[in-house]
């Protein structure tokens, strides 16, 4: 599969949000983004604060743009970036 090619579930996005952004405004961000079907947070259980604010989200590749669009311009977030395919070495 090529770095262009998307999953038939959506594309993916790594997210990391701002020190400080509380879980209210963690759950607004994120559930607001334009075609998200499912926002999963990387290391649910980690008390280190950097590694608690990373997120995967998966939006609809239609959406793709858009939702970029908005997590950048969106001050609680301190990156968005689609997720790299990566080719697993056998």
């Amino acid at each position: 599969m090529s770095v262009e090619q998307k999953s038939p579930q959506g594309t993916r996005l790594n997210v990391k949000l701002t020190p400080g952004t509380d879980r209210r405004r963690i759950t607004e961000v994120l559930a607001n983004t334009p075609g998200v079907q499912s926002v999963i947070q990387t290391f649910p259980d980690e008390t280190d604060e950097e590694l608690s604010r990373l997120y995967i989200l998966e939006v609809d590749p239609a959406n793709l743009k858009a939702a970029l669009r908005q997590l950048h311009q969106n001050p609680h977030v301190q990156y968005a970036e689609e997720t790299v395919r990566r080719k697993l070495i056998r």
